[in-house]
């Protein structure tokens, strides 16, 4: 099993829009809309940095019940095997 971690090789790998505050993190999402509109980040709700907040906050909540030493807050996100 693999993991793997896309990113944009403009900005480089392991940059995360929730190490940004929520307005930072808006802007950026903006200017890829402008910037890169057939991105798949571009297509990003108005509310999405607040939703993706709070599904982290869950799932490390939920980590943390079971047992779970968290490292690093927020999470890098990767898959399970390639996907094109």
């Amino acid at each position: 099993m693999y993991l793997y971690h896309f990113f944009d090789k403009s900005v480089g790998p392991f940059k995360n829009l929730s190490d940004l505050s929520i307005e930072k993190a808006k802007e950026v999402l903006e200017r890829i809309k402008v910037s890169k509109p057939s991105s798949q980040s571009a297509s990003r709700h108005d509310k999405y940095v607040e939703y993706r907040r709070n599904c982290e906050r869950i799932i490390q909540t939920e980590f943390e019940k079971i047992g779970g030493k968290i490292y690093r807050t927020p999470p890098h996100y990767m898959v399970v095997e390639f996907s094109p």
